[in-house]
């Protein structure tokens, strides 16, 4: 569907949520940006999974400021995040290497009492490893209760990373 329009989309639709969400999706996987937009602004109603499956189209696509504005949009609506909304954010963030909005989003996991979540957990520490923060990553392992194999993965290359910072620092 080279040329997307509105009345297409709402009769595709028929006020179901979720094919919305398929159709974003699909058009998001095949890098169909305009499309993927497209109908999700023409949904007659958007749930959370809409706006978890619309922000990683952008990021996915290279378009990461898109993801970031769609993040932004989603927080002054009425939805509040999940923990997959947060993992998605700090993978954006871990990519961008934006530690601020990085930061941004560790502060809503708390805030959202998701912090905890091992998802959550790994996600932080592989965007405090990528931005350069060895120590936080560190601090966020030690403080997941629940480890699981990919934090432990993440750990050890959070600990490779600082012994090799370390040789270059004495050598």
């Amino acid at each position: 569907m080279a040329d997307l329009d509105a009345p297409l989309v709402g009769s595709l639709m028929l006020g179901k949520v979720f094919v919305g969400n398929a159709l974003v999706a699909m058009y998001g996987k095949f890098g169909n940006l305009e499309d993927a937009g497209k109908v999700f602004e023409y949904m007659p109603e958007r749930n959370l999974v809409s706006w978890n499956f619309m922000i990683p189209v952008f990021s996915e696509n290279g378009c990461f400021q898109e993801s970031f504005d769609f993040f932004r949009e989603l927080l002054v609506g009425e939805l509040v995040p999940d923990s997959a909304t947060l993992v998605t954010m700090l993978l954006v963030c871990a990519v961008e290497g934006d530690l601020l909005m990085g930061k941004v989003v560790h502060g809503l996991a708390v805030k959202l009492g998701m912090s905890g979540d091992v998802m959550v957990s790994n996600a932080l520490i592989d965007m405090y490893s990528k931005c350069g923060f060895l120590n936080e990553a560190q601090i966020v392992f030690d403080m997941n209760q629940s480890k699981n194999l990919v934090s432990w993965n993440s750990i050890i290359g959070v600990i490779i990373g600082k012994e090799m910072l370390m040789e270059h620092l004495i050598f």
